[in-house]
Formats: C-alpha cells, structure tokens, sequence
C-alpha cells in the first residue's frame, strides 16, 4: 500500500497526511532493530549459500508477489528468510508463517475494498441509536473537541477490519522472536515521530505487517512501544540492507515499483501531493537498488497501470509476478535444490500443528475508563465458554469501535489466573464533545425546491450509565432546533429515559388538483419526556407524554384558515421501531418495521381530542446486482373523531406518488404500497455504487381537503396510482438520485436530490 496513486478515496487523504517533514530522510534507527545492528541468523548447516527474499510494498500491486513464489516453489528455490514492507510484508508474514501458495491466492480472491478499509460493523448489528443517525444527510465523521481544540481522527480508517483480515493471512499470530517462525521474517514500519526506520521483529506477527502497511493518512499509525508506526515505504520500500544484515548471502528482490504520475495527471494539489510522495519513495528504492550485489537477483513485475488501489481485483496481478520470475528463471534455477532436499525443507517451513481450539474461560476489558465495561461485553457475540472464532471475534471487535467511543479496538489470549483470557482492549477517544454536520438539497424541476444544512453535538457519556446530551439544527427549508438527554438506566442500557424540547417550522401546502393555493407556516414548541426498552441491536419500544403549541401563519395564496391559527398541543403515545436493514439509502437486504399511536388529551392541554395511528413496513432482498424493495404504510383515525386538517397525513413526492409534489395530498385515512426493482451497475471502492431503477406505487386513501381527484362517492376514497424511473448514487455527499415520477397525464415531475428522499 505504499503507492499513493490511487483512485478515489484513498487518493484524498494524501492531502490530509501533509507528510513532507516526516519524509525528509533521516538516518535508519529502530526501536525494534536498526538494519546496521540487526543481528544476522546462525550460519546454515548445509554447504549453501543463505537465500534472502525482499518483497516491496506497492498496495494492491502487491498481489504479484504471490507470483514470484509460484515459481520459486516450481524451480525449488530455497528461502531462508524474508524481509518486506507495506504489501510486500503481508504476503511475506503469510508465506513465513507457513501458509501456502494456493491458500493465499484463494485468501486474496476473497479480498475487497470494503472489507479492508470498513471498520464500521454490518449497519444491521447497530444499535438503533446509531441507526438513527444514517437517516440524517450528515456529510463527514464525527469530529470531537476536546481541550486542545478539534481532534482528527489519525487516519480515514482505524484499520479494526483490516486487521482481522490481516489475521486470515498469518497462520502463527505472535513469537517471541520472528527468528522463531517457520521462516524468519522482519517488518519494516516507519516511526510517524521521527522518520526513523524500524524493523519489527517479535511480538505481534498481524501488528507489524499492520504498522508496515499503514498508508499516512488512509489508515492510523500503529502503537507499540512508544513509537507511532506507519507505512515502512516512506523509508525503506525496498529493504536489501535489512535482509542482508540477517545473514542473508544471495537476496532475491521483488520491486513493484512506484509508477509517477504523467504530466497531464497532475491537475490539483491532491496530485501534486501524491506525486510528492511517488518521488520520495522510488528515491529510497533507488538507493536500495544500489546494494544489490552482482550475485542477487532482481525481479521486476511489468505492472503497468495496475492500481495500488485495485484492492477488487488481486488475483489479477498474480500472474503478471510469475512471468516476472520466469524472466529470470535461468539463474534462478543456479539456486535450485535436489527435489528430496527441497521438500523437506519446506516440510520443516509448514505451519505449524493446528494448535487446541481456544476455550473462552474469562473476558476482560482493558483501557475503559468512561465508557462501561458491560457496554463493551453488551456489544459481543463471543461469550465465556465458547470456543473462540475469528470471523465473530472479529465482527465484535467492529462492533465495538461502531460505538464511536473509542480510538482503537484490539484483542489478546492471555493466561490469567490459570485461565484462557480474551482480553479486549480498547482507547477511548480523548473528546466528550462531538459534532457533525450535512447538507440536503431537493428539486422538483420547474415546482418545489429546497434545500436544509444540518448540524448536530453530543457530549457523550456524562455518568457512568452513558448518559448523552445531543442537540440538533437544521436551517433552510425546514427549521430545527432541539435538545435531549439520553439517560440508560443501568450499566447494560436495557431501559433509558429521554426528556426533549423541541421547535420547528415547516412549509405546510394547500393543493386543489395539480395547483398549489395556498402555504402556510408551521411552528412548534414541543416537550416531550419518553420511557422506553432497547432491544439489542433490533430495535426499541417508547411510551412517553408531550405537550406544546403549535401556529399556523398564512404566508400566501388563497385564506383558508385564519391568517393565524394557534393550537395547543398535549397527548401520550406508545411506538416502535425495529430496523434490520443492512443500508438505509439502497437496502440489500433486512427489514424496518415501525408503529404509532397517539392519543392527543384535553388533560394534558390539548385543545382537540383525537386518537391517530401509523404503520411503516419496508422490506428488500438481493440477488446478484438486482434488488426488490417493497414498501407498505398505512394510517388512520381511531375512534369516532376525525384528524384535524393540521394532524392529517401529507402524500407526493419522489417515491411517496411520484409525479405528485410534496404533500399535494392530504388523507384522514390511507393505505400506501411501493415496488422498487434496482440494478447496479457500477461499483465504487468504499461507496455502495451506481443504480438504474424503477417504482410502481399506489394509495387508496380518504381525502381531507379539496381535490380534483375521482373517487368512490359511497366510501369517500379514491386510488392514486403512480411510478418513478431513476439513477442513484452513493456519493461522498451521500445518495444522490435523478428521477421522472409519473401519476397522470397532468402530474409529472423530474426530481434531483442530494440526500435521502
């Protein structure tokens, strides 16, 4: 991953790593072992010389190395010991600790963007708070302010998913002393505080290729010790002096190489960046090309424009590596061995015995301080007892950082008190105050615009129950302002009360047909004091009270109501919302089931009464690149009263009656129903991808104002068919869509939105 020209994201944060004093070239000194004073392997016993493998780091390019080892094991090379920076230490840990060739081409075809660099759990395994959160436009992370003002997070991602990958490559996970596995190996990181190189060469195996490969900007520095680590490329792409201060006596060299930008590709200060730092590093192989003496050997994979990003497509590169190798095949076959000779050494260079499967005896959590520790266990599928798993433990450990509590998430088995210990630890982030912000844009071309900026805090965990207090603003369109205090009873967070105070202001129309007639302004101050029940990840349950006043101001067109209308608002309601989806703008798969009722109270001040009910099912399933997403929501009056016109339920817009605008209908009753079909047909790396869709949708409802719709004379209802066609995206700015939605031959619209319809 040491290249840097890459497409979109990870080409951004090369802006944000602003690196140039770290890369100004200091003298190699290590923390864990400088490569003048490395200590060099015992001599071999066999009457041969000791065969040292560098492999380079390059990002994806790196999957050529597997390559290279194809024909080292078809021409019998004998390696003795590896040394590799960035990709090339990964594939160098793997290959060291014993697993095969075949195991890791079929290891990196399983491989993707999304599963390296998304440290956020499955959205289905959230807490519904932290579901909420996905319905709001917000356009960046959280950024916390702490005492030394803004604090950044170190990298785009904390590396929690890359480094449970990391730990499918590497069959022995930590050694005293990489001397000790199955062939040694060595690491090379840079320290982020001094420029200093550093070779790894004990402890944590999926650590140091993880600090080896820490992209500046892209993924966060790795501590250990005191040294913050990152990307070995920025010193020591190449390594030669490593693997020979090991003892090595003939060094076989893979250089991937670090294509420059050409002169018509560098059009901003993102590329001129990332050619900085293309430049910096092919200088540090350039001097590493010079050690190599006339008895090594140098491969060099014709990766041409390969990406160092192209983390979809590994396999891809592999038998560019291997034709690479057979270029050199000749003196390659000077090194070879007898085939007995051959295959006992690499009997010897096996992975080890599959060790006992680990019982989970105990569960620990260090570094919480703040944060509970039974929220952390809260958050685990892995229990005492169980035999551990690396695919669950290492979905904990992403739900656990999805949080947003903590820095960084890792774990340990440790002996404790005679016991197998899982012991997960965490950092919590310094801050307790958090911001976010996001924007949302909509336009029925030629009708309706709008537009809404977004901004939200949170000081998080106040008591030891992790109480929150979040405040919220929108201003635009629509106006928002409002403040709650989440308090959890309990350390676990079952149960949880949340007083609110809000007030609002909303456009509220008035159609007859197609025709607006008349707007009026809607405001409210609200209170509202709610008890409910978490259910895990599933969902919750409330019962709560409110009270407040609401006005109605005339703003223009046709005097329906008085030009100002005031009404006091008081009543209790019981909902419920259950949220399984496993993406709330283009859902795959799961399942959101919501429900309302409310009882609007003359003795909590209300100046009418009236009970109201609603009910929202959507639903979506995958297959292959197309998806089905069905939608059902219905709502009414219970009892004799109607709904007053103010407390009526608004219909139109973009996949709510496509074609229609927003709420050009209004219904004391109404039944809605919805079929998406969407294809994709692009992926972008990280991002969801482009869609090409459709919609068929329909409403009966009962109407609560003029309209110029036919209906059914005997039950007062009337059918509203509709449809849409569009293209949707999932952006940096979120999803946007195109779309033409269509009722009838005089409702049409074109819709574009930034945001979530």
């Amino acid at each position: 991953m040491t290249s840097m020209s890459m497409r979109w994201p990870l080409r951004l944060v090369v802006l944000m790593a602003l690196l140039t004093p770290l890369l100004s070239a200091r003298p190699a000194a290590a923390a864990g072992e400088s490569a003048a004073a490395a200590p060099a392997l015992p001599a071999s016993t066999a009457a041969r010389p000791r065969i040292g493998l560098v492999l380079s780091g390059g990002g994806a390019r790196g999957a050529a190395h597997i390559g290279v080892l194809q024909v080292l094991e078809e021409l019998r090379v004998p390696v003795d010991l590896i040394v590799g920076t960035s990709m090339g230490s990964i594939v160098g840990a793997a290959y060291a600790t014993g697993m095969s060739v075949a195991e890791m081409e079929e290891a990196i075809g399983a491989i993707t963007t999304k599963k390296l660099f998304n440290d956020r759990a499955p959205r289905a395994d959230l807490s519904l708070r932290q579901k909420t959160d996905d319905l709001t436009p917000y356009l960046i992370p959280e950024l916390g302010i702490g005492k030394d003002g803004i604090e950044l997070p170190k990298g785009l991602v904390t590396g929690v998913a890359l480094e449970g990958e990391l730990r499918g490559l590497v069959q022995v996970s930590s050694a005293r002393d990489f001397n000790d596995l199955p062939i040694p190996f060595r690491a090379v990181a840079t320290d982020i505080g001094t420029g200093e190189m550093v070779v790894l060469k004990e402890g944590s195996v999926v650590r140091a290729i993880r600090a080896s490969m820490s992209v500046p900007g892209a993924v966060a520095p790795v501590t250990i010790g005191k040294r913050q680590l990152v990307d070995g490329g920025l010193v020591r792409n190449l390594p030669v002096d490593v693997a020979r201060a090991m003892g090595a006596d003939i060094i076989i060299a893979v250089n991937l190489g670090t294509p420059l930008l050409k002169p018509d590709e560098i059009t901003s200060v993102l590329s001129v960046t990332a050619q900085m730092i293309n430049i910096l590093t092919e200088q540090n192989v350039a001097r590493s090309l010079k050690e190599l003496r006339p008895q090594d050997i140098l491969i060099v994979p014709e990766l041409g424009d390969f990406s160092s990003a192209d983390f979809d497509h590994l396999p891809k590169a592999v038998p560019i590596g291997e034709a690479a190798a057979r270029q050199v095949a000749g003196r390659l076959s000077a090194l070879s061995l007898p085939p007995q000779a051959y295959a006992e050494l690499r009997r010897k260079q096996a992975a080890p015995a599959g060790a006992d499967a680990v019982v989970v005896q105990a569960i620990r959590v260090e570094g919480a301080r703040r944060v509970s520790e039974e929220v952390v266990l809260q958050s685990m599928r892995t229990q005492v007892g169980d035999t551990l798993d690396r695919d669950t433990i290492d979905l904990d450990m992403r739900r656990i950082y999805s949080r947003g509590d903590f820095e960084t998430v890792n774990y340990t088995i440790d002996e404790v008190d005679g016991q197998r210990t899982l012991v997960v630890l965490v950092k919590e982030k310094p801050a307790r105050d958090y911001f976010r912000f996001g924007l949302a844009m909509e336009a029925n071309l030629g009708k309706q615009a709008g537009f809404d900026l977004y901004a939200s805090h949170r000081r998080k965990w106040i008591n030891k129950w992790g109480a929150e207090w979040r405040n919220d603003l929108v201003l635009g369109s629509d106006v928002l302002l409002s403040t709650e205090l989440y308090q959890p009873i309990g350390e676990r967070q079952h149960f949880f009360v949340a007083p609110k105070l809000r007030y609002s202001i909303t456009p509220f129309y008035i159609f007859y047909g197609n025709t607006q007639i008349a707007r009026y302004q809607d405001s409210n101050w609200i209170a509202d004091f709610d008890i409910g029940a978490n259910i895990i990840e599933y969902g919750e349950v409330r019962i709560g009270a409110s009270a407040g006043q609401r006005n109605f101001r005339f703003q223009s067109g046709d005097l329906l109501f008085p030009q100002r209308l005031q009404q006091n608002i008081g009543g209790v309601q019981l909902s419920a919302r259950f949220d399984r989806l496993d993406n709330v703008n283009f859902p795959h798969d799961g399942y959101l089931a919501t429900g309302r009722i409310y009882s609007s109270l003359a003795q909590l001040g209300a100046d009418e009464t009236y009970n109201k009910w609603e009910l929202g099912l959507n639903g979506a399933s995958t297959w292959g690149r197309h998806t089905l997403d069905a939608a059902f929501s219905a709502g009414g009056s219970l009892g004799g009263n109607d709904l007053p016109v103010t407390d009526t339920f608004p219909l139109g817009g973009f996949l709510y009656l496509s074609g229609l605008q927003r709420q050009q209908l209004r219904a004391q009753e109404f039944d809605f129903a919805r079929l998406v079909y969407r294809t994709k047909l692009a992926d972008f790396p990280v991002f969801d991808g482009l869609y090409a869709g459709a919609s068929l949708e329909g409403a009966r409802l009962k109407p609560t104002l003029a309209t110029m719709w036919g209906g059914d004379l005997k039950t007062g209802r009337f059918n509203v068919p509709a449809g849409s066609v569009f293209l949707g995206v999932d952006s940096p700015l979120g999803p946007v869509y195109l779309g033409f939605g269509y009722a009838n031959r005089d409702n049409k619209a074109v819709y574009l939105f930034i945001g979530r319809p």
